[in-house]
């Protein structure tokens, strides 16, 4: 028999958990089943039951359009708690990206290490970044950003100004609304000044 190119679902017998997968079989029914990082306990303690739901050709077409259907199966159920999956392609879970950022926190990593913004690397590169745009006429430095006055240029709702009716707060229409809000008034009790 040859081997399969096939897209699977895992289930438990004895919980509701569940895994989507895809596998390129080395020989014809290999035994694989799934593989899962932070969850490989529950294939531990528990019984896996796997259930074949597409073949496709063995080919790279074939692989390609299983990859397709597995995304397709993974990411409706990505961020529900009973699925096992820890990522859909570079799309990983909420609980997952909440583990790393939490991870990344309590090691003092990136931009979270002492001394990060104080580093005299960090300063020169934004530096670098800075001139850069400015050159290119990118990001803020890029036409019709700024106006005179140094209000912000763009689009006629960004140069409206409105003000709070409550404490006179005044900038954008947004900003006034989400200040009132903020304070728990009415994000409503605003007025536009121009």
């Amino acid at each position: 028999m040859q081997p399969r190119i096939y897209t699977y679902k895992i289930t438990f017998e004895e919980v509701p958990y569940w895994y989507w997968g895809v596998h390129k079989e080395s020989r014809h029914e290999d035994g694989y089943m799934g593989s899962p990082v932070s969850s490989a306990w529950v294939w531990e303690y528990y019984t896996p039951q796997i259930q074949v739901l597409e073949l496709f050709p063995f080919s790279e077409e074939g692989w390609k359009q299983a990859l397709e259907v597995e995304a397709r199966l993974i990411a409706p159920d990505l961020n529900n708690p009973l699925c096992l999956n820890e990522s859909c392609g570079a799309q990983m879970s909420l609980e997952i990206r909440r583990r790393n950022g939490r991870k990344v926190v309590e090691e003092r990593k990136g931009i979270h290490r002492e001394g990060f913004f104080q580093s005299k690397g960090h300063r020169e590169t934004g530096r670098k970044n800075g001139l850069r745009a400015a050159e290119m006429k990118t990001g803020c430095h890029a036409p019709g950003v700024a106006s005179e006055g140094g209000r912000i240029g763009g689009t006629k709702t960004a140069q409206q100004r409105w003000k709070s009716l409550i404490d006179g707060h005044i900038s954008h229409a947004a900003a006034v609304a989400r200040h009132n809000k903020a304070r728990g008034w009415d994000p409503d009790a605003r007025v536009r000044l121009s």
